[in-house]
């Protein structure tokens, strides 16, 4: 009889711990994008950040995140433009080598935002994004089900240390001060 209640309690505990596994979708950056554009005095500066990894934690029961983690390779910044690409990985820029990542993990999650604790240039920063949490689905390509979540925001650049500017012959600033953040997030368990 003992070892029957053993087992039935190290069942217990390992279905739980499968189940709580089964709630961590790691991003797939191969289907995912994280974009961001800088507005200027006369358009705006768009790219991507192409090297990028994180985790989604989802109660699938609720259908509610629960967490999200992510890690942004700054070097990988790719404007299609390789001498502004080279510009942005410089110290008034992003300062790709003493600061390579700039790392996200959710601090609150709200109804339609998350408060995200944002660690970019040595320096920590709360940045709130809107996000849409679309569901899940099948990927027949992998064999894997797929959760794909949608985060949009505006940061200050000069909050985040990114504080270069360009003037023009007047003196005034070229560069705005609001940097677009959005990260389409396909991640898979």
């Amino acid at each position: 009889m003992k070892k029957l209640i053993t087992f039935l309690i190290l069942s217990l505990i390992c279905a739980s711990a499968t189940s709580a596994q089964a709630d961590k979708y790691r991003i797939n950056p191969y289907i995912s994008t994280a974009t961001f554009r800088l507005d200027h005095a006369v358009g705006f500066s768009s790219g991507f950040i192409r090297d990028f990894s994180g985790e989604v934690d989802i109660d699938e029961k609720k259908g509610k995140l629960k967490s999200i983690k992510l890690e942004l390779n700054m070097d990988s910044v790719d404007t299609f433009n390789e001498k502004r690409d080279a510009m942005l990985k410089k110290e008034g820029f992003f300062d790709t080598g003493n600061h390579p990542k700039v790392i996200m993990k959710s601090k609150k999650i709200m109804e339609d935002t998350i408060e995200f604790e944002t660690l970019a240039k040595g320096q920590k920063k709360l940045i709130t994004m809107q996000y849409m949490f679309l569901g899940f689905t099948n990927d027949v390509n992998i064999a894997r089900r797929k959760a794909v979540v949608a985060l949009s925001g505006t940061v200050k650049r000069t909050e985040l240390g990114v504080t270069h500017n360009v003037q023009d012959e007047a003196g005034q600033n070229l560069l705005g001060d609001d940097l677009h953040l959005i990260f389409e997030l396909q991640a898979i368990n």
